[in-house]
């Protein structure tokens, strides 16, 4: 019986597919930077404490993305974030101090993928549009890279404060394809992150359902 041909990928042919994932990875970059110039950064679209877009602005933004997105062959990710301890922050120390590490972890956020592109979504919660590749690989380094950001310790006013952030990831088109879905299900992996404490996880419908509604799980 002969023997099974191996498939070997050339040089060329790797150094083609990191081209590719480059040109890919540009496109996504661009097309979140084009709403950036879309929308403008006007005070009722801005929340107070943190300085990103607000709910009702970042979803608004989000629909403008997917809507471009319906025209070109690009995947995308979306983050829920939520950052456990603040509540505990906020009780101990007061409002200033709890309002002040939301504020820095939101600087962290937009300081490794843009103001733009980050929202406050919730009391202790962010979303975010994420231009990398919905590949494990590429996926797994952001995420980790987003959790080390901000469970690094913050120093305010002497005190050395820190939060457990947990991140939940939904990947358009394979996970949903309207804001209301993207958001839905990457609440949903949030929650289980947050539940196990692994940190971050990618949406799956199996393992989530026990986190989501039917209701929500089908928007």
């Amino acid at each position: 019986m002969p023997e099974a041909d191996h498939i070997v990928f050339s040089p060329r042919a790797r150094d083609f597919e990191a081209e590719r994932q480059a040109v890919l990875q540009e496109a996504r970059r661009q097309l979140i930077e084009t709403s950036r110039d879309h929308f403008a950064r006007e005070p009722e679209r801005i929340d107070g404490p943190t300085g990103v877009q607000n709910r009702e602005a970042f979803r608004e933004r989000l629909r403008y993305v997917l809507q471009r997105l319906q025209r070109q062959p690009l995947d995308l990710m979306v983050a829920c974030i939520d950052l456990d301890g603040i509540e505990e922050v906020g009780g101990a120390h007061g409002q200033e101090i709890g309002d002040e590490v939301l504020r820095i972890a939101a600087a962290r956020l937009a300081t490794r993928i843009g103001h733009h592109a980050v929202g406050r979504s919730g009391v202790d919660e962010f979303a975010c549009l994420l231009h990398a590749a919905c590949s494990p690989d590429h996926a797994s380094r952001l995420a980790g890279a987003l959790h080390d950001a901000l469970s690094a310790p913050c120093e305010i006013q002497g005190l050395k404060l820190s939060v457990r952030p947990s991140i939940g990831i939904a990947c358009f088109p394979h996970d949903g394809t309207t804001d209301t879905s993207l958001l839905v299900r990457s609440e949903a992996a949030m929650l289980r992150a947050r539940h196990y404490r692994t940190g971050y996880a990618f949406y799956s419908g199996e393992l989530d359902a026990a986190f989501a509604t039917p209701a929500r799980a089908n928007g």
